[in-house]
């Protein structure tokens, strides 16, 4: 079992996941009621415009000249500011980070989210995550800074291995990630996914895989969590080389992705999963093929 790595990225596809709910809740939204507001401003435009009763014209005098008439702005033709562009990929580090601390004005969404190849990064994990494995390299998001903590259990395996409890200060260690996943900025959120996911898929192209996309590698990666078994908090560990292990055998044949989430601790992980289903159930009513 990795002490400190994974759980970061998987923290990472639940932002990306809430910052998809928000795009397809709000977006097409968003739409309709653009072109509400459309049709108001067409039909205020065709309705006919009451003039006032006109005031005498005062005859200028020789000498001076009239005055020349103002030009008349038809509002249709007034320039709106030149949209937002999305960067090229290869570009895209510093405006990403930049938007994604943006996401919320209570804590600094930028400390978790590595600044080099942040595109890349975070469609590498999230494909890793939707086969049930943790990118251990190259990851989009930091690890916690406190590493996994067990205590001997006073017990052995068969073969004379000590067995360690999982200490639930452990939990601990995630409270940054679950923080930073519950202050999220809505709006904010949803435009942020919306406008870069050009990018996201191109990055997912790059990978050289056949057919597939980044938003159904989302999805997918969104499946694997929720799919995590409920266990409790009384975890036993063993440890036959540097790395520990479950010593439930069953707990240590889960995917990567879903023995992170029980590291999180029952409480946690039972919060994640909520948010997670609902999410899911966002993203597939209005994009159910991605």
């Amino acid at each position: 079992m990795n002490k400190q790595t994974g759980i970061a990225a998987a923290i990472g596809v639940l932002i990306l996941a809430a910052i998809g709910y928000f795009f397809t809740q709000s977006y097409f939204d968003n739409k309709r009621e653009q072109g509400e507001t459309e049709k108001r401003l067409k039909a205020q435009l065709a309705s006919p415009k009451v003039s006032a009763s006109p005031s005498p014209t005062a005859t200028p005098l020789e000498t001076e000249q009239p005055p020349e008439p103002k030009e008349q702005l038809d509002p249709l033709t007034v320039k709106a500011p030149p949209a937002k562009q999305v960067p090229a990929l290869n570009e895209s580090d510093t405006a990403i980070i930049a938007d994604i601390a943006s996401l919320s004005s209570t804590v600094d969404l930028s400390r978790i989210f590595s600044k080099e190849e942040i595109a890349r990064k975070i469609v590498r994990s999230v494909y890793g995550l939707s086969e049930g494995r943790v990118v251990k390299r190259f990851r989009p998001t930091t690890s916690p800074n406190t590493a996994l903590s067990a205590t001997k259990s006073g017990e052995q395996t068969e073969d004379k291995q000590e067995i360690y409890q999982l200490d639930a200060k452990t939990f601990d260690r995630y409270d940054l990630y679950l923080k930073t996943f519950k202050a999220l900025n809505n709006k904010a959120a949803h435009e942020l996914y919306y406008f870069y996911s050009p990018i996201l898929e191109q990055a997912y192209k790059e990978l050289g895989l056949k057919g597939g996309s980044f938003h159904k590698s989302l999805l997918t990666a969104i499946d694997t969590l929720i799919e995590t078994p409920e266990t409790g908090d009384d975890l036993k560990l063993i440890r036959p080389s540097v790395m520990y292990k479950f010593h439930d055998p069953a707990i240590e044949a889960l995917p990567a992705s879903q023995k992170l989430l029980i590291r999180m601790g029952k409480n946690n992980r039972q919060l994640l999963k909520s948010e997670l289903i609902q999410l899911r159930a966002a993203l597939i009513k209005d994009n159910p093929v991605g």
